[in-house]
């Protein structure tokens, strides 16, 4: 069985994106869902009391199960010291290929803000993570984008989006960034990128000379699922949120796949799931 994706929800009115987002990716690679909650907030007293924990986590539970039962995933609450670590808790527990997501309410729609607890995770996940834009309904993924550079972080984003591709048979969009100056190498910069695919993958290879953000933003527009590496300079095993990946995480029109800084089994040659 394929690794479950798990979708933090905060049973707020914004749950739906991320919520639609993890349905999407679940049908795609053919896998268990999950939705996690971690019930905020302290208990009226210093003191514990087993009745108030107890029925804030029934009452929680029973809200998580209302999303859940509708879409066949399965509900969980965790009780943590914050929702960081609960929603770190049960991607751990759960192994989980993909922890998705969404945007903070405070954003534009059809773009990707992260701020309070999505934030946070970003920098800190130890699977792949998975941003819903604002306002994001759900649709069918039809094309794999793949943000390169060549590090490898890069590579590991450019193997991840190949094996997502070849996995739904789906068309592979690959875009680079280089400076300006840089612009008579284009045509020997997509040769290069040409020679790391796959000999049956036929690809769009996109070299554009310009600022990577600007260059991503606009790829964003043109392809269902983005996938990007995380910052060099984060510890390996984690998502590290940082330099492009974090401007672009802000400024995406499309989801957004962040993969932790190791090589996950996805990038690593073909399971044909996201890990950690």
């Amino acid at each position: 069985m394929s690794l479950p994706i798990l979708v933090g929800v905060a049973l707020r009115d914004d749950d739906t994106a991320p919520v639609a987002l993890g349905r999407e990716l679940a049908g795609f690679m053919a896998a268990p869902l999950s939705l996690a909650h971690v019930p905020p907030g302290e208990p009226p007293s210093r003191i514990p009391v087993l009745a108030y924990d107890t029925d804030r986590r029934e009452r929680a539970l029973a809200r998580v199960q209302e999303l859940a039962d509708p879409i066949g995933a399965i509900a969980h609450v965790v009780t943590a010291s914050s929702p960081v670590a609960g929603l770190h808790e049960a991607a751990a527990t759960l192994d989980a290929a993909v922890l998705v997501v969404g945007s903070s309410h405070r954003g534009a729609l059809g773009r990707i803000m992260p701020g309070g607890v999505g934030e946070r995770l970003l920098h800190e996940a130890t699977c792949a993570v998975a941003l819903a834009p604002r306002g994001y309904e759900g649709a069918p993924i039809r094309s794999v984008g793949a943000a390169f550079d060549d590090t490898q972080e890069g590579r590991d984003a450019l193997s991840a989006a190949t094996v997502m591709a070849a996995l739904g048979e789906l068309p592979l969009a690959v875009f680079n960034a280089i400076e300006p100056r840089e612009a008579a190498e284009t045509a020997a910069r997509e040769q290069r990128i040409r020679a790391l695919l796959p000999d049956a993958m036929d690809a769009a290879v996109q070299v554009s000379a310009g600022d990577p953000v600007d260059v991503l933003e606009r790829a964003s527009r043109t392809v269902d699922l983005l996938v990007c590496g995380s910052r060099g300079r984060g510890p390996l095993r984690t998502v590290a949120l940082g330099g492009v990946s974090g401007r672009l995480a802000h400024r995406a029109g499309c989801p957004l796949i962040v993969l932790p800084r190791t090589p996950s089994a996805i990038a690593a040659g073909g399971s044909g799931q996201l890990a950690g």
